[in-house]
């Protein structure tokens, strides 16, 4: 018997589900705001200048990834503050970028330098 059936949630739903997710982290910029996360909790002014955005381009990003469950707010008088859901989103995204660096390097696009000192080495959009 498969997982699925286990959980009775048919497995059409499951991708449905993975595609609606992968949409979502599909953008540079709710990228970015994972990286600007995994370090903890950050207002959405605080989020909006570290991207160098407005504040209501962030509160855009954030309400896309809040409908997808990737981040979670709590409001604290007029600020409110996100945070990640799970540390497996910032996983994901460290995964998806070895995967990256690898075939850049293998490409010879990068130098091996670039390929160890991770994200810093590519400038931001």
């Amino acid at each position: 018997m498969s997982i699925f059936a286990i959980m009775r949630i048919p497995e059409l739903e499951i991708f449905e589900l993975q595609a609606k997710l992968c949409a979502t982290m599909g953008n540079a910029t709710r990228l970015r705001i994972i990286e600007v996360l995994k370090v903890g909790e950050a207002s959405v002014g605080a989020i909006a200048e570290a991207l160098g955005c407005t504040v209501s381009t962030a509160s855009q990003h954030l309400r896309l990834m809040r409908d997808a469950n990737l981040v979670a707010g709590r409001k604290d008088g007029q600020a409110v503050y996100y945070r990640l859901r799970s540390p497996k989103a910032v996983e994901y995204c460290q995964m998806v970028r070895k995967l990256l660096i690898e075939d850049l390097h293998e490409q010879g696009r990068i130098a091996r330098d670039n390929a160890e000192s991770g994200p810093a080495a590519f400038p931001r959009a």
